[in-house]
């Protein structure tokens, strides 16, 4: 069966800029289809069954991946999945001085941000959707400022992450891993407690998972943990010490010192800079 082909003038008016901006709450599957457009979703929440080029592979939390002009995709399963949907025009990267035929524009690509740069991600996402909404003096200009940013920083987490394989056949027992890492951020998991729940021995789970996410399930439950206490630290009504015993750290200083590990800062450092 063909796919269905989304074009560009259901989404794009002579009037709007080339870049349009959503964020889609609890992603459903959807059937495979195409666009005329560019897309690039944002991983926020949770995780989601990708298929993309006749490959399937598992989108979590901090992935971004990105789809030119012509790409066929489906979601097959997702779990809690909140992300950004961003969609733009060829003109958008010429607007950006992007060169035509650029090999990051080419091909489907993913990158995965860390915890920090999540945190740097989301306020120019949310800063598009408003100037897109409020629609004040220059609005126009500035949705192309803050997509010129967001390229920018796209360029510079893809340089950064480590290849990750696109196919695997261990996808559904890797995502009861990731199912139960994801229901398990207020504790520390064991990585024989989240083998029994793949059906994996660890050395093969921590394989497979590592091939997937570029993390061991260990690395990843970690950085979940932090992402999420990054977003709680975002509060100013929350202290570092609620936010540390809401993710089930019984001595502060174990955790200030693993999300110093992880982001490079303390978290009232952290706090300061957001």
């Amino acid at each position: 069966m063909s796919a269905n082909i989304l074009t560009a003038a259901r989404f794009f008016g002579d009037e709007l800029p080339p870049v349009k901006v959503q964020t889609i709450a609890n992603h459903s599957v959807n059937s495979m289809h195409g666009h005329e457009f560019y897309e690039m979703v944002f991983i926020l929440q949770g995780f989601t069954l990708h298929s993309c080029g006749g490959a399937s592979s598992i989108l979590t939390a901090g992935d971004i991946f990105l789809m030119p002009p012509g790409t066929t995709h489906a979601y097959i399963a997702t779990h809690q999945t909140w992300l950004y949907n961003i969609l733009f025009l060829p003109e958008a990267l010429r607007k950006c001085d992007v060169p035509e035929g650029a090999p990051l524009y080419s091909v489907p690509t993913r990158a995965k941000a860390d915890p920090v740069r999540r945190q740097e991600l989301i306020p120019i996402l949310e800063r598009l959707m408003a100037e897109a909404d409020t629609r004040g003096e220059g609005w126009r200009r500035m949705v192309m400022a803050k997509f010129g940013e967001l390229l920018v920083l796209f360029e510079r987490i893809h340089a950064l992450t480590p290849h990750l394989d696109t196919s695997n056949a261990h996808y559904r027992q890797l995502m009861r891993a990731m199912q139960l890492i994801e229901g398990s951020l207020n504790r520390e998991l064991l990585l024989e407690e989240v083998a029994a729940a793949a059906g994996m021995s660890p050395g093969n789970l921590t394989r497979q998972f590592k091939l997937v996410t570029g993390l061991a399930p260990m690395e990843y439950a970690r950085s979940q943990r932090i992402a999420k206490a990054a977003e709680l630290l975002k509060d100013p009504a929350q202290s570092v010490s609620g936010v540390a015993a809401e993710l089930g750290f019984s001595d502060i200083s174990v955790f200030s010192r693993l999300f110093k590990q992880i982001t490079g800062m303390s978290p009232s450092e952290f706090r300061r800079n957001v």
